[in-house]
C-alpha cells in the first residue's frame, strides 16, 4: 500500500482532470465549475502532503486540464501553480491547523484563484469578463470542497495510515 501512496496525489488530480473534461451536460455554471475541480484536489494534496505535490507535477497537470478543456494553453496551468504554491505557503500558518482552519484556507485560496482567473480571462480577451460566473464557481467550490476532502482524506488514510497513539503506552 505504501507503494501506491507516493503517486496517489498526482493520480487523483489526473483522474479529476479527465472527469472534468467529460461531457456531463448541464448549464453554464456546471461547465465553469468542472475545470476547477482538479484545482480543489491540488489544494487538498498541497495542504495535506506538500512533499508529494511537486510544483512541476502541478504545472503539468494544469497543462493537462488546459488540453482537455480546449482552453488557452497555460490558463489552468497558471491557476494550478498558483493554487499549489499559495496553499503550501499558507498551510504552514498555525491558524490553519484545525478542520475549520483548513476549510478557511480552502475558501481563501479558492477566492484568490477565482479572482486571478477572472483577471487572466479579462486580459486574454481584452475586455472585462462578467464576474458572476467566477463568483458562482467560487461559491460552488466552497460548498463541494468539504465533501471532496472527506473522500480524498479517507482514501489517503487507507493507503498510508498515520500511526495512532496506542491505548497502552508500555508503561508499568
Amino acid at each position: 500500500m505504501k507503494l501506491l501512496a507516493k503517486p496517489f496525489p498526482l493520480v487523483t488530480v489526473m483522474i479529476f482532470a479527465v472527469l472534468s473534461a467529460l461531457p456531463w451536460g448541464g448549464d453554464e455554471n456546471l461547465r465553469s465549475i468542472l475545470p476547477m475541480m482538479p484545482l480543489a484536489v491540488v489544494h487538498f494534496w498541497s495542504a495535506r502532503r506538500p512533499n508529494l505535490m511537486p510544483a512541476v507535477g502541478v504545472l503539468f497537470l494544469g497543462v493537462l486540464v488546459d488540453l482537455l478543456s480546449q482552453g488557452p494553453i497555460g490558463f489552468y496551468a497558471l491557476l494550478a501553480l498558483m493554487t499549489g504554491l499559495m496553499t503550501t505557503q499558507l498551510a504552514e500558518m498555525s491558524i490553519f491547523d484545525t478542520r475549520l482552519g483548513r476549510l478557511l484556507l480552502a475558501i481563501i485560496v479558492f477566492g484568490c484563484v477565482e479572482f486571478f482567473a477572472w483577471g487572466l480571462a479579462s486580459l486574454y480577451v481584452h475586455t472585462n469578463q462578467p464576474l458572476k460566473p467566477y463568483v458562482s464557481t467560487f461559491m460552488s467550490l466552497s460548498i463541494i470542497y468539504p465533501f471532496a476532502a472527506l473522500m480524498l482524506g479517507a482514501a489517503d488514510n487507507l493507503l498510508s495510515p498515520r500511526p495512532q497513539p496506542s491505548m497502552f503506552s508500555g508503561r508499568g
